[in-house]
């Protein structure tokens, strides 16, 4: 017996931080919450209270990864919180095709991704598929994105040392963020990986909280030994980063263990 198909993933509310220069995060269609009963409520992006899907469950659940901090209980929502908001594009599942050859498909749909974006403006936009992304980059996805996002200003760079692809890429009118769609595939070494990049597009964007902290930092802890040079190797290779990055997260520690 075939499933189901998942219902669209209930809005988030309207709040004055999502109406314009906030976060858009986009997803295929499909990937909304089991189908049932929809919520009769609607709360802020990250509401652990609200089933938007497991994708999106998962999504919100690598934050405090990259030390992002990112309230999911009501009462405690911020003005970061409320700054999500979200959209499935394009609209319907593309049929008959799959893997890279989504691209193209999806390229031909811009013109619904560039309403939702020049709608609200956002600082920042977070594709959670990299095929979604790859269409917004193909030429005719520039060109009907083009009045919503204006140009890309670099090529996509790539931000996981793993296998699997993430990107970064500045547009003229936002930044902008390709993460592969999570499931099995997006390990919690994958989201380690690309924790700093991360951090950076959301500084980039100006929506990164204060409140934020060094997401390699407690990693790192977990790589010392006794021998100095020797906790420099690990950090370099567990975490992937340039013995400078790792004698700067060792010094962090020894402050920390120092301080506390």
């Amino acid at each position: 017996m075939r499933a189901a198909p998942a219902l669209p993933v209930p809005a988030p509310l309207d709040t004055p931080n999502n109406m314009k220069g906030g976060i858009l995060v986009v997803l295929p269609p499909g990937y909304g919450p089991a189908a049932g009963t929809p919520p009769s409520d609607r709360s802020f992006f990250s509401d652990s209270a609200v089933d938007r899907g497991k994708t999106l469950a998962q999504f919100v659940s690598w934050f405090p990864v990259w030390g992002i901090p990112l309230a999911t209980t009501r009462m405690t929502a911020g003005n970061f919180e409320r700054s999500f908001f979200c959209c499935e594009w394009p609209s319907s599942p593309v049929s008959g095709v799959r893997g890279p050859q989504l691209v193209q498909q999806y390229s031909v749909k811009c013109a619904e991704l560039a309403a939702a974006i020049r709608c609200r403006e956002p600082r920042l936009v977070i594709f959670l598929s990299c095929y979604l992304w790859q269409a917004a980059n193909t030429s005719e996805g520039r060109l009907l994105l083009k009045d919503a996002l204006g140009a890309p200003q670099e090529p996509g760079r790539r931000i996981s040392p793993v296998r699997l692809g993430a990107y970064a890429q500045r547009w003229e009118k936002a930044m902008v963020l390709a993460l592969p769609l999570p499931g099995p595939n997006t390990t919690h070494q994958f989201v380690q990986s690309v924790g700093n990049a991360v951090q950076g597009a959301f500084r980039q964007a100006a929506v990164l909280p204060e409140a934020s902290s060094d997401p390699l930092i407690e990693q790192a802890s977990g790589c010392l030994v006794i021998d100095e040079k020797a906790s420099i190797r690990r950090i370099r290779t567990e975490l992937h980063v340039t013995e400078e990055r790792a004698r700067s997260l060792l010094e962090r520690l020894r402050g920390r263990t120092i301080d506390g």
